[in-house]
């Protein structure tokens, strides 16, 4: 099994004014490994990123021109709001925006694929999330956001 180092950094204020840092991975990765992408926002318009979603995505970008034999797949996953089929269309599409946003930032296109999942494998099932429904209107929200998650799954690391 191929193993690749790599360090990946990036400081930026977060939207709370918090020093934060975003980290591809701090130590070797293989094909399989999967890194969760947090607090990446379209706009509700599904075509405006914040400036946070700027510099993640922009930080993949240069993992990617540093590591030219990796293939990723950025994967989207909806909530289990509204009907399966929508939500595994606009979950695409959310995918496909993220990756063009990647190539039109200098990433080579064969390296990276999108890939929406819709509904599939919630991290908090329905039944778990409805519990809170109309007792705790907060934490119903928090958890479908669980749900509603992007991805970075390393697919492929090329010979030398």
């Amino acid at each position: 099994m191929k193993t690749l180092s790599i360090t990946i950094i990036l400081l930026f204020i977060s939207l709370n004014g918090i020093s934060q840092s975003f980290k591809l991975t701090d130590s070797s990765f293989q094909v399989g490994d999967i890194y969760k992408i947090n607090n990446l926002r379209l706009g509700y318009d599904g075509d405006r990123l914040d400036d946070e979603s700027k510099a993640i995505l922009d930080s993949i970008v240069i993992f990617l021109k540093n590591n030219p034999r990796v293939q990723v797949e950025f994967g989207t996953y909806s909530d289990l709001r509204g009907n399966a089929d929508s939500n595994l269309k606009f979950s695409q599409l959310n995918a496909e925006y993220y990756v063009n946003y990647l190539i039109t930032k200098g990433a080579n296109e064969e390296q990276v694929i999108a890939k929406g999942y819709g509904e599939l494998e919630p991290v908090i099932t329905e039944d778990e999330i409805n519990n809170y429904r109309l007792t705790d209107k907060r934490e119903y929200e928090r958890l479908h956001l669980l749900n509603r998650r992007n991805i970075l799954r390393i697919i492929e690391i090329g010979e030398l």
